[in-house]
């Protein structure tokens, strides 16, 4: 169960002149939430929009502490549409460094499935509803939150609009090892690794995925490998129950049954999820004739930000700048034409 709570401290702030933000904590399972609601300070809202976290243990900015990586991402992208006239809310996902804390330790074991991530996120849409009256209500995933997204949008008929933020298009497995190859290929072409090392890398890698979905402990070659590590910043067996999970779903056939127009935008310069997914995702719509819009942003990163020309791969991952404008843009304009 859940119970969504305004923290009693905070008071209503003026960011700009069109703009107010209120803190907010998710009681949620045994476990409390920061969340950010922000709201168009003069006038109703047009549309309420719910932002769901990616797979990392990010803050309620949409920055990551416990890796030291700051993007500002959701954050950005809230206040810019609360500049237009939508309500959003966005909420800190579980984990360490981002502000998130146990009440009760026993209820908080629901936080180590997948499913979970779903009960929250319906949680927060409850609050962003309470808070925002009578404004139609829409989510918007980014990267694994994405697929959070289209199982809540799936499961809950006052959701009246899907927005995929550089969500998966393939089971999470899938994705980890395409992740895996990539840094090992780079590793490959600056030098740090041989050809010989880079087959034997990726062999054991893919050895360790197969070990996953057989429900084994992968060999411990791997077990060290950061992007098996990092997943989630949890237990060993935690984490590999929690992805095994979550590779049962295939997003594309989970947003084939979703009925609400879809808007799917992707970053062309990702090398986290590339743009292969959000082109898989779009034809899963369009084959079950499904409304469905996809935006390619040219230069985009995974957190949205501009890559400059001759950034290294995991230099263009890690950037800290603005947010592209064009991101909130492209929400706000479809947001308002799916009115109509």
């Amino acid at each position: 169960m859940f119970i969504a709570t305004l923290l009693l401290t905070t008071t209503l702030t003026a960011l700009s002149p069109g703009i107010s933000e209120r803190a907010l904590t998710l009681t949620v399972d045994g476990e409390r939430i920061p969340a950010a609601l922000d709201l168009p300070a003069r006038v109703a809202a047009k549309d309420a929009v719910l932002i769901i976290p990616g797979a990392f243990n990010s803050d309620v900015e949409g920055n990551y502490p416990n890796q030291g990586f700051y993007p500002h991402t959701y954050a950005d992208i809230a206040r810019g549409l609360a500049a237009r006239g939508y309500a959003t809310l966005r909420y800190a996902k579980d984990g360490e460094g981002t502000g998130t804390a146990i009440v009760d330790p026993a209820a908080a074991e629901h936080h180590h499935t997948f499913a979970e991530r779903v009960v929250v996120a319906q949680a927060a849409l409850h609050a962003l509803h309470e808070a925002s009256g009578d404004a139609p209500l829409a989510v918007a995933g980014h990267s694994e939150g994405g697929l959070v997204a289209t199982l809540l949008a799936a499961q809950d008929p006052s959701v009246r609009a899907l927005i995929e933020l550089e969500a998966p298009g393939r089971p999470v497995l899938d994705l980890v090892q395409r992740q895996a190859f990539a840094t090992i290929d780079a590793s490959e072409q600056a030098g740090a690794a041989t050809p010989q090392a880079a087959i034997v890398e990726k062999g054991l890698f893919a050895q360790a995925i197969a070990s996953i979905r057989l429900g084994a402990t992968p060999p411990a070659a791997v077990l060290g490998d950061p992007l098996i590590a990092r997943y989630l910043g949890k237990s060993l067996d935690t984490e590999l129950t929690y992805l095994r999970e979550e590779d049962r779903i295939d997003p594309a056939r989970a947003i084939a049954s979703v009925h609400q127009p879809v808007l799917i935008v992707e970053g062309a310069a990702d090398n986290v999820v590339p743009s292969a997914d959000a082109i898989r995702l779009n034809l899963a719509r369009a084959s079950a004739h499904l409304p469905v819009t996809l935006t390619m942003l040219p230069g985009d990163q995974h957190y949205y930000k501009r890559v400059p020309p001759g950034t290294a791969p995991l230099a263009a991952a890690h950037l800290e700048t603005q947010t592209d404008p064009a991101v909130v843009q492209t929400l706000a304009d479809w947001l308002s034409a799916t009115r109509r």
